[in-house]
């Protein structure tokens, strides 16, 4: 193989990969292009919080129930979750939506409570009340999650 054929090969390569570099740009977008798409973060705002509670409640709430299985405490957790996500709204850095990111706050407010000692689970599962009646309500799959 001589000198002249070697260059003609890599001619022909440069242009093979020419082209294919302009049939992946045409199908999936330049560098350039990949960069303005970026999600950009953003800064959260009390509407951010109101539009996610609007949106996300029973699904927060749910998170919440299936963990400490009462639906007060339950409640109690998710607007612990609102209240730390408002307060600490400045610290969202947007690498995530905002119902997860208070997705993420409920299940670990939920956690927490548990890991406290002060929780008092009852036999059935359900949580114990100081209010009780001496009767311990075992909750089903037919408890309906309750609406803001």
């Amino acid at each position: 193989m001589t000198a002249t054929d070697l260059d003609t090969i890599a001619l022909a390569l440069d242009t093979v990969t020419a082209d294919l570099d302009s049939l992946i740009d045409d199908a999936f977008g330049t560098p350039a292009e990949h960069k303005a798409l970026k999600p950009r973060k953003r800064k959260a705002d009390s509407s951010m919080i109101t539009a996610t509670y609007k949106k996300h409640w029973p699904k927060h709430y749910h998170a919440a129930w299936s963990i400490v299985k009462c639906s007060d405490t339950a409640r109690d957790v998710c607007h612990d979750a609102y209240a730390k996500a408002h307060a600490k709204r400045e610290q969202f850095q947007g690498h995530s939506a905002m119902s997860t990111y208070i997705f993420r706050i409920v299940v670990n407010q939920a956690l927490d409570l548990i890991k406290s000692g002060s929780y008092k689970m009852s036999v059935h599962g359900g949580a114990k009340d100081s209010g009780d009646t001496g009767i311990e309500r075992q909750w089903t799959a037919h408890d309906v999650v309750p609406r803001p």
